[in-house]
């Protein structure tokens, strides 16, 4: 008859799911750990992945450490496990795929739309609401690939809860969030979340320039400029899904009266793609601190390589424009007359100067 060895184990491993892949959970085995280890792995039941215990194997896929657990520190790490998991994940996928700090909802056909936003403001509570009818991808994060699918990333969500001093982490089902549709999840629109003024009493969506929704959608990314072509990548995201959107979230209870209207695309207005294509006619040269820059209807927004970025107006666009193209001075100033008329005082050729200096100044052209 086998000898059982289970209390002999020095360390217990399950695994969790971010984004399509397993991420292994690893914690010191003592008297008792293994129903502690089963009860934090509890509200990760959602993710996609059995939690049943398994024995430790190498393998490449991430790997969270957990402290040794016990009945005092249970909550607290289970908190800093589901940030620890996230945190795992988005170094698994860096380089690879286009994650941006958003939640996500998907409709019976697979569409998914992504509710950006900074932390504190609102996404999960949003999500909370809005799952209620559509299924829930993630509260979190969504990661989307070259092709436009969208990877779920069903981890439990974070609630302030009343007699607990850390958030509780409560698995979607408990909640009555929807599960997620048969089939591949695809990007169907990118939502940036705001919160409304006081006075309004009811949640609105409206349409943002895609200038505007480029400059916010940056800073809500993860190793965004590891990705090639980071700014056109998400201009073709939104021209496929019809532009960005701005959810003026109001009452939580309000929220679900516009669900509908975050999966009707609009017009995404035309855009391109302007990097350096030939070597500049002019005293100046594009950064090599730049990564990207699209133009777009209200300007050009660049982006270097410390994931700054800025929205050229006027005619700092129309010198991003023309150093790119490999415009001289007499095609730079005829552009400038074409386009901005003449100066207000000066010359047109002191004006552009002047600007070049300004765009020098902030690092993103430098003087050849």
């Amino acid at each position: 008859m086998p000898v059982d060895t289970s209390e002999e184990r020095t360390e217990l491993e399950s695994r969790v799911q971010a984004f399509g892949t397993s991420v292994r959970v690893r914690t010191p085995c003592a008297p008792g750990t293994p129903e502690l280890f089963d009860e934090l792995l509890s509200a990760w039941r959602d993710s996609g992945v059995p939690n049943a215990r398994t024995e430790s194997e190498p393998d490449e896929t991430p790997l969270v450490e957990v402290p040794q657990l016990s009945r005092g520190s249970l909550e607290f790490l289970a908190y800093r496990f589901s940030v620890h998991v996230t945190t795992a994940a988005l170094e698994y996928h860096r380089g690879r795929q286009l994650m941006f700090h958003a939640g996500g909802i998907a409709r019976s056909d697979g569409a998914v739309v992504a509710i950006v936003g900074p932390s504190g403001r609102g996404k999960t509570t949003t999500i909370r609401e809005l799952a209620r009818e559509y299924g829930y991808v993630s509260d979190e994060t969504i990661a989307i690939t070259g092709q436009g699918e969208v990877w779920p990333y069903r981890k439990p969500l974070s609630v302030i809860t009343e007699g607990h001093q850390d958030k509780v982490q409560i698995p979607p089902s408990d909640l009555h969030l929807q599960p997620l549709p048969d089939g591949v999840l695809r990007i169907a629109g990118l939502v940036l979340l705001d919160r409304a003024a006081e006075e309004i009493r009811t949640s609105q969506v409206e349409s943002v320039s895609l200038a505007e929704g480029l400059v916010e959608l940056v800073q809500q990314t993860s190793y965004l400029v590891e990705l090639p072509h980071p700014l056109r990548r998400i201009a073709e995201i939104a021209t496929a899904t019809g532009g960005v959107r701005r959810l003026l979230a109001a009452a939580p209870e309000s929220i679900s009266a516009v669900a509908d209207s975050l999966f009707e695309p609009s017009q995404c207005e035309p855009w391109q793609q302007v990097m350096p294509s030939v070597v500049p006619a002019l005293p100046y040269r594009v950064s090599d601190d730049v990564v990207d820059a699209v133009e777009c209807t209200d300007g050009t927004v660049v982006m270097t390589r410390d994931r700054q970025v800025r929205l050229l107006q006027g005619v700092g666009s129309l010198i991003w424009s023309s150093l790119c193209e490999g415009d001289d001075w007499d095609a730079l100033e005829l552009r400038a007359h074409a386009l901005l008329g003449p100066p207000p005082a000066g010359t047109a050729i002191e004006a552009i100067t002047a600007a070049c200096d300004e765009l020098t100044d902030t690092g993103i052209i430098v003087a050849r």
